[in-house]
């Protein structure tokens, strides 16, 4: 057998898929390019719905995570979402029920890992709100898992959720400002924004270049930008972190490079009866 094809046969299904993506065209290194100042300033922009490669990557991501969970009755909470698993499992036990809002949550990635961390908290309800593509794939995956429902729009339900969740999801959305108003208005307990490209930067505009044949907008947002569009809706900041990776900005002036993505958890300034900065 050639190396080449041993190569390929010892790759998970996942890591072969990435690895068929470079060899098409991806590129290693600097994943953006160029400074602009809105979405609609990129000539030739890609939308993200246009890229199938990510549908493919959140199916296989979710079926193998879902295929885990039913066959050893829990998934390995990790990476992205273990700050929430953390989070519903500390509401489940404290109230016996999570009501969860996963903005941009793919076809249910969360999902797997939140009813993995919650045990036997019954009480469990998990929209998401994606794209077309995105619900399709995760509705067929959850056909009889009544706990996770699909949106292709933010759902107006004000009061009925415990904990709103985007994990990078938020760059990608051109009216980002209006998304946080929206999202801010269904006046959940909890605001969880994880791997948000945020931070002592400019806002603006980018192009993510690591697929061939795209260019998707991605946005990069001011920190204090956003936490004031958070205070302005009644949001505090309860716990923040930065991601594990550090990404290859050495194309950009210094100004413009973040470095790691922010982890930022907000809450109502009323959680617990009382001001966060009194608890």
């Amino acid at each position: 057998m050639r190396l080449k094809q041993l190569f390929r046969k010892l790759l998970p299904p996942l890591l072969l898929e990435l690895y068929d993506a470079y060899r098409a065209g991806g590129c290693l290194g600097p994943v953006w390019d160029g400074v602009f100042s809105r979405f609609s300033d990129i000539p030739c922009a890609t939308s993200f719905i246009d890229v199938p490669l990510f549908t493919r990557l959140t199916h296989q991501e979710t079926q193998t995570a879902l295929a885990r969970l039913r066959s050893r009755g829990s998934s390995d909470v990790a990476g992205d979402h273990r700050i929430l698993a953390l989070l519903a499992s500390v509401l489940c036990a404290h109230a016996g029920r999570v009501r969860i809002l996963d903005f941009g949550g793919g076809m249910g990635i969360g999902f797997v890992h939140v009813i993995s961390a919650v045990g036997r908290c019954t009480a469990l309800e998990y929209h998401i709100v994606e794209t077309p593509p995105m619900c399709a794939g995760g509705l067929e995956l959850f056909r009889d898992d009544p706990r996770v429902q699909f949106h292709t729009s933010i759902p107006r339900r004000a009061g009925q959720f415990d904990i709103v969740y985007s994990c990078s999801a938020l760059q990608y959305v051109d009216d980002y400002v209006g998304v946080l108003r929206d999202l801010c208005g269904l006046a959940a307990q909890f605001v969880l924004f994880i791997e948000l490209s945020a931070g002592d930067v400019p806002t603006y505009v980018t192009v993510q270049r690591n697929v061939r044949g795209a260019r998707i907008p991605y946005r990069f947002i001011n920190g204090a930008e956003l936490l004031r569009c958070m205070a302005d809706s009644g949001y505090e900041v309860l716990f923040r972190s930065t991601g594990d990776r550090v990404y290859d900005q050495h194309n950009f002036p210094q100004r413009y490079r973040l470095g790691r993505t922010a982890n930022i958890l907000l809450a109502t300034s009323n959680v617990g009866g009382r001001g966060l900065r009194d608890a």
